[in-house]
């Protein structure tokens, strides 16, 4: 090892797990100090086990280590156009190509049909099958993908949200400051204490949007989009979980108070016949400052 990395060679991916014998401290600085930057080197002593009871957790610790770039975990959760991607630029890495793993594939698949992606739902398709064989609604998904590359390209894209520059400081100064409410879901009595808190950091602005749907409870999620509207403000950010959109806060100001709802912004989600989709409002007022 020592030889291979004074040479500077290829990228290496080395995991040691140690109970009662392993490396001499000496020897794993020297190594971890001549180890070009491409190496993945990791060393861990495993308690409560002995030398002969370890080899099982460490060889599911070890290959979880040695892999932990492939995980789906690891993968970016958005925009779903940058996930494939993801795993094709970790070939130079792991010196083979990298096909995401079957549940992700099928995962980029439906999401890139919900944003109205027919080509790119296809591309991962077809990858889905030859890499890991037909599954068992394959009809089905085909029919959606080509009723999906019949519909105009998405006019609105969650690239093309992430993309647009948030108001100058002078644009949003009517706005700096903490704007303080309650957020609701349809006509439920229960409403969440909600703040947007829009303040100057540098030269630029910036935001957080709070909310407690219990008391102890604090959600705080930064702003990825902001826009000054003629009637109001609209903010958003990426939502926490599948559909991989954004959610997109449109308010309009009336006498004070900034009153909307919300909608995904970036999907195109579609519900079944019947199907009544869930509203969120919410009602925010400036603070005294």
């Amino acid at each position: 090892l020592m030889e291979r990395a004074k040479a500077k060679g290829a990228p290496l991916r080395y995991v040691s797990y140690e109970a009662r014998f392993g490396w001499p401290e000496n020897r794993w600085s020297a190594l971890t100090a001549a180890a070009p930057p491409s190496w993945r080197l990791h060393r861990e002593h495993i308690d409560h086990e002995t030398h002969n009871s370890m080899q099982f957790l460490a060889a599911y610790l070890g290959l979880r280590e040695l892999f932990s770039g492939y995980s789906m975990m690891a993968a970016p959760e958005s925009p779903t156009t940058s996930i494939v991607p993801y795993y094709d630029k970790l070939a130079a890495s792991y010196g083979a190509p990298m096909i995401p793993p079957a549940p992700l594939l099928r995962q980029v698949t439906e999401d890139l049909l919900i944003e109205g992606r027919g080509a790119a739902a296809r591309s991962a398709f077809n990858t889905l099958v030859a890499s890991y064989g037909v599954p068992p609604d394959a009809e089905e998904l085909k029919n959606r993908i080509a009723e999906v590359e019949r519909l105009p390209p998405p006019s609105e894209t969650v690239e093309s949200l992430l993309a647009t520059p948030f108001p100058t400081v002078e644009e949003a100064r009517r706005w700096i400051g903490d704007w303080e409410g309650e957020q609701w879901m349809n006509e439920l009595p229960n409403h969440d204490k909600a703040v947007l808190h829009l303040f100057v950091e540098g030269d630029h602005v910036a935001g957080t949007f709070v909310n407690w749907p219990e008391p102890d409870i604090e959600l705080k999620m930064k702003l990825e989009y902001l826009k000054v509207t003629p009637d109001g403000l609209t903010f958003g950010f990426m939502n926490g979980m599948r559909p991989r959109g954004m959610l997109m806060h449109v308010g309009h100001l009336d006498g004070g108070v900034l009153s909307g709802v919300v909608k995904f912004g970036g999907v195109r989600v579609v519900y079944p016949a019947g199907v009544k989709p869930p509203q969120e409002h919410f009602v925010l007022r400036k603070a005294r400052e």
